[in-house]
């Protein structure tokens, strides 16, 4: 798999099916989300527009 692409381009039919470890990996904890196409993941260099997600706050009493 190339390193080269954005994670957003390696995503392709049947990637799932033979690389369902790999992209556990890719979107494990994720820190951003592609602009483009809503895809997560840990670094930034493997989506196309990246934007950081904001961790979820403590929930609060009342969320309880």
């Amino acid at each position: 798999m190339s390193e080269e692409k954005p994670f957003c381009k390696r995503i392709t039919p049947g990637f799932l099916k033979k690389n369902l470890e790999e992209y556990k990996e890719w979107v494990r904890e994720p820190l951003y989300v592609c602009g483009k196409c809503g895809r997560v993941a840990r670094r930034s260099r493997d989506l196309c527009k990246p934007l950081p997600l904001e961790r979820a706050a403590e929930p609060s009493e009342s969320d309880e």
